[in-house]
C-alpha cells in the first residue's frame, strides 16, 4: 500500500472522499427511513400507551436507551483497531436488523407482557448498537473526510437523506391506521412497522462495509481496561473545551427529552389518539429536518462549528414553547420545529470531534454517549411530573408544567454554549496514514 502525504488534511483522494460521502448519505437515508422504530421514543410511547401502560412506563424505552449507553464505551475498548472500524459498524447494523425482527415476533405472540419486554430489550440493544455505530463512524469521518467534506456529508445525510424519514413516517402513519381483520388488532400494525426495519439495516451494513478508510502505518493495540476507560475518561473531562461542550450537550439533551411527553400530550391538545397522528408527527419532524439539515451543512462549510449549536438550541426552545402555547392542531407544528432543532445531536458531537485527535475520536464519541447517561432519567421525570400534578392541576396544566421545566433546562444549555465556547476549537493534525 502506498504511503500518503501527511501534510494534507485527509490522505484520501477527492474521488475516494466523494465515494465515502455518498455511502455515508445512503447509510443515513436507510436509518432515517427506519426512524419511526430506530429513534426510540415516539413510536414506543404510542405503542405502550395503546397497550394500556401509564405515562411512566410509556417513557421507559427512552430512558433505557440512555441507561445502556456505556455499552459503546466497552465495545470501543474491545476493538480499538482501525482495521476493524468498518466491520464493527456493519455488525452493529446487522444486530439492529435482528432485534427489529425479534420485536415483530414478540408483538404477535400471545404471552402477557411479552410485547413490553421485547420493546424494552430492543431499546437497550439499540442503545448499544446505535451508540457503537455512531462512535465508530465518527472516527471514520475524521480519518476519511476533510472537515469541509464533512459539511457536505452532513448536508446530504440530514437534508435529502432526511426525506427518507418523511417517507418512512408517512408510511408508518398509513400502516398504523390500517384495520386488519385479525385477532392481533393494533399489535399487527406495530409489528409490521418493526419488520420493515430488517432489510433497511441490511442495506446500511452493506454500505458501511464498502467505505474507504485510511489505515495507520502502525496499528494501535488494546490497552488495559482500567487505564483505557478511566484514564481516557479523565483526559476527556479535563479537556476544557470538550468539558464545556459536553455540559451544554447534556443540558440540551435533557431538555429535548421532553419529546415523548409532547407525543403523549397529543390527545389533550387536539383530542385525537396519539396512534392516529404519530406518523404525521414524525413526517413533520423529519420534513423540517430536511431543510434545516441542508442549511446547517451549508452553514458549517462557510462559518464555524459553534454557530449550529446556538441555532439548534434556540429552535429546540421555540419547539417546546410552541407545544405549550399553540391551540388545537397548530400544536402539531411543534414536531416540525423539534425536528429542525433535533440536529443538535449531530453538531454537538461534531464540536467535540473538532477538539479531538484522530486516535481519540472514537473513544471521545463513546464517552459523549456515556456522559448522557444521567439524561436517561429525564423522560421519566417529565412523565412523573405529569402523573403527580394532573390530579391537582388538571391534565393540561400538568403537561405544560413539564414543558416549562424543559424550556428552563434548554435555556441554561444555550447560555453555556454562547458564553463559554470559542467559535473554532483546536484541531489536531493527523499522523502519517496509508490507504486501506
Amino acid at each position: 500500500m502506498p504511503t500518503v502525504n501527511a501534510s494534507t488534511e485527509c490522505p484520501l483522494s477527492d474521488r475516494q472522499q466523494a465515494h465515502n460521502v455518498m455511502l455515508y448519505g445512503l447509510t443515513w437515508g436507510m436509518i432515517y427511513l427506519a426512524a419511526p422504530v430506530l429513534y426510540i421514543g415516539l413510536t414506543q410511547a404510542s405503542l405502550l400507551q395503546q397497550l394500556g401502560y401509564n405515562e411512566f412506563t410509556c417513557n421507559l424505552p427512552g430512558s433505557i436507551y440512555l441507561w445502556f449507553s456505556p455499552t459503546a464505551v466497552i465495545i470501543a475498548w474491545m476493538f480499538p483497531y482501525v482495521r476493524l472500524l468498518k466491520r464493527v459498524v456493519a455488525i452493529g447494523y446487522l444486530v439492529s436488523s435482528a432485534m427489529a425482527g425479534l420485536v415483530f415476533v414478540g408483538l404477535l405472540l400471545p404471552a402477557p407482557h411479552l410485547a413490553l419486554m421485547t420493546v424494552l430489550v430492543h431499546a437497550a440493544v439499540a442503545s448499544g448498537t446505535n451508540g457503537t455505530c455512531v462512535a465508530f463512524t465518527w472516527e471514520i469521518l475524521s480519518r476519511a473526510m476533510s472537515a469541509r467534506r464533512r459539511g457536505y456529508a452532513f448536508a446530504l445525510s440530514t437534508g435529502p437523506g432526511a426525506l427518507m424519514a418523511v417517507i418512512g413516517s408517512l408510511a408508518s402513519q398509513w400502516l398504523l391506521t390500517r384495520e386488519w381483520t385479525t385477532s392481533f388488532g393494533f399489535r399487527l400494525n406495530f409489528a409490521l412497522l418493526y419488520l420493515g426495519v430488517v432489510p433497511l439495516m441490511l442495506i446500511a451494513a452493506w454500505c458501511s462495509a464498502r467505505l474507504h478508510v485510511p489505515q495507520p502505518e502502525t496499528e494501535i493495540s488494546r490497552q488495559p481496561f482500567i487505564a483505557t476507560i478511566f484514564g481516557g475518561f479523565w483526559e476527556f473531562i479535563t479537556n476544557r473545551l470538550i468539558l464545556i461542550a459536553v455540559i451544554g450537550y447534556i443540558l440540551v439533551y435533557a431538555g429535548f427529552s421532553i419529546m415523548p411527553t409532547i407525543t403523549l400530550y397529543t390527545p389533550t391538545a387536539v383530542g385525537v389518539s396519539s396512534q392516529d397522528l404519530v406518523g404525521y408527527q414524525q413526517a413533520l419532524l423529519f420534513g423540517c429536518k430536511v431543510f434545516m439539515g441542508i442549511f446547517l451543512g451549508w452553514l458549517l462549510v462557510r462559518s464555524h462549528p459553534k454557530l449550529p449549536l446556538i441555532i439548534t438550541t434556540l429552535v429546540c426552545i421555540l419547539a417546546v414553547l410552541w407545544a405549550m402555547l399553540a391551540p388545537g392542531y397548530w400544536f402539531m407544528l411543534s414536531f416540525g420545529i423539534m425536528g429542525a432543532g433535533q440536529l443538535y445531536g449531530l453538531y454537538f458531537p461534531n464540536y467535540v470531534a473538532s477538539c479531538s485527535a484522530p486516535d481519540k475520536t472514537r473513544q471521545n464519541m463513546a464517552f459523549c454517549g456515556l456522559i448522557l447517561l444521567p439524561c436517561g432519567a429525564m423522560p421519566l421525570v417529565y412523565g412523573a411530573v405529569v402523573d403527580h400534578f394532573k390530579t391537582s392541576l388538571g391534565e393540561q396544566a400538568a403537561f405544560q408544567l413539564s414543558f416549562g421545566l424543559s424550556v428552563a433546562i434548554l435555556t441554561l444549555g444555550l447560555l453555556v454554549v454562547v458564553a463559554c465556547l470559542p467559535r473554532r476549537p483546536m484541531v489536531t493534525p493527523q499522523p502519517d496514514l496509508i490507504d486501506e
